[in-house]
């Protein structure tokens, strides 16, 4: 009766535990999430730098403005993007290719769903 058991009972817990086993090594996250487009490419310096204040632009939808306190050159820019979801304090990587990347690690977007 044991060797009956054994089986089942393995069965049972690989169907209980193995959706709660691949949900933690899976990760959806959409990429609007971890960059923006800036809008103006070719008035900014790539580098990395930290988000001082992120600010809608007035009149004009889905324009956000941020200013950001440059980390590499120790300098001081605005940019205007096609995404306002980043927060004060978070780091940002601007690319020659005119996107700002979120920098893992420094969002606090988890914290605030939950």
């Amino acid at each position: 009766m044991a060797d009956n058991e054994s089986p089942v009972r393995r069965a049972f817990l690989f169907l209980v535990l193995s959706p709660l086993l691949m949900g933690g090594c899976r990760s959806l996250q959409d990429a609007r999430e971890i960059e923006a487009n800036i809008l103006a490419p070719g008035n900014f310096r790539k580098g990395s730098g930290i988000v001082e204040s992120p600010a809608p632009l007035a009149g004009q939808r889905n324009v956000w403005r941020l200013s950001l306190r440059m980390v590499d050159t120790a300098g001081f820019q605005c940019i205007d993007v096609d995404y306002g979801g980043y927060l004060s304090g978070e780091m940002g990587e601007l690319t020659n290719d005119g996107r700002v990347v979120r920098v893992t690690g420094t969002s606090l977007k988890h914290v605030i769903r939950r």
